[in-house]
């Protein structure tokens, strides 16, 4: 992972908002993160609430037949929390809008 086009810095000013999500180390990381591995179908999305979320298409299944899928979803999901606090403070300060989450439902299947 390339962060060097990014100016990170690990500690921010005391009682400043995040302006943008380029000034929050984790989000870059988790930004970073889920580009390199776009191919597995793992989004960045927020919930109707305004909450943000991982999205996976298609879905996770306990017997994934891509290992590899699971691990790089754990990776994600592992920096997704230490980001979930300056996402949603991005989010409520109008800094970052996301993609809204719409519900996948599963195909028909023929009987």
């Amino acid at each position: 992972m390339n962060l060097n086009k990014y100016d990170i810095r690990e500690t921010s000013p005391l009682n400043q908002p995040l302006q943008d999500w380029k000034e929050s180390p984790a989000v870059i990381r988790l930004s970073e993160y889920l580009r390199i591995n776009k191919q597995h179908g793992i989004t960045l999305r927020r919930t109707g609430d305004g909450q943000p979320c991982l999205c996976f298409v298609p879905g996770l299944k306990k017997k994934e037949e891509n290992a590899q899928r699971w691990a790089i979803a754990e990776n994600a999901a592992s920096l997704f929390l230490d980001a979930a606090d300056d996402l949603k403070d991005l989010l409520r300060s109008g800094s970052l809008s996301l993609p809204a989450l719409r519900r996948v439902l599963p195909a028909k299947q023929n009987r």
